[in-house]
């Protein structure tokens, strides 16, 4: 996990996404005190979800490029990166499986970006409010599952992580979100 999350990093830090000061910043401060601990302080039990959104201190822009204050405005990007990883945990160092998601324009490695995209328009970009297809049926067989989704939609950073009872549960949310 550790490596995808640096390569989310450099790619945001070499795009312009941040400057050299918010990447020193680091990831987003805890929650207030009596809320949730650190996401990788100890696994999530298996059904609940963990979502943070970090709106930023001003208008986000894409350095250097035309526009408002000489950026970009970065109000309009919807663009994620999804991991699928066994467990309970997802503190292991490589997810088994990735996928880049562009919502804007439709595009990157998602297998079905196009649902997967109206999928989360519809919950405005927090994968916490997708729900799983009606008529959905599922064993119930224990082989745990734990996805994140880590990206910005229309100008706010979000962090989102569930653990699922198993890969059917994971692949029967809206759009297809998860099944990479």
């Amino acid at each position: 996990m550790k490596p995808l999350l640096v390569l989310l990093a450099g790619t945001a830090f070499a795009a312009g996404l941040v400057t050299p000061a918010q990447a020193a910043e680091g990831p987003p401060s805890p929650p207030p005190s009596g809320a949730a601990s650190s996401p990788h302080a100890r696994p999530l039990p298996v059904g609940v979800s963990e979502s943070r959104t970090v709106l930023a201190p001003g208008p986000m822009t894409l350095i250097g490029r035309p526009g408002a204050n000489g950026g970009q405005d970065l109000g309009g990007v919807r663009a994620l990166i999804l991991t699928v990883t066994s467990g309970d945990e997802s503190e292991s160092d490589l997810p088994d499986r990735y996928a880049f998601l562009n919502c804007r324009p439709v595009g990157g490695s998602h297998p079905a970006a196009k649902e997967a995209c109206a999928a989360l328009a519809k919950v405005q970009g927090d994968p916490a409010g997708l729900r799983p297809r009606e008529g959905s049926n599922c064993p119930m067989v224990f082989s745990p599952v734990t996805v994140t989704a880590n990206g910005i939609w229309d100008g706010r950073y979000f962090w989102y992580r569930h653990t699922f009872g198993n890969r059917c549960e994971m692949r029967s949310i809206e759009g297809g979100v998860f099944s990479i």
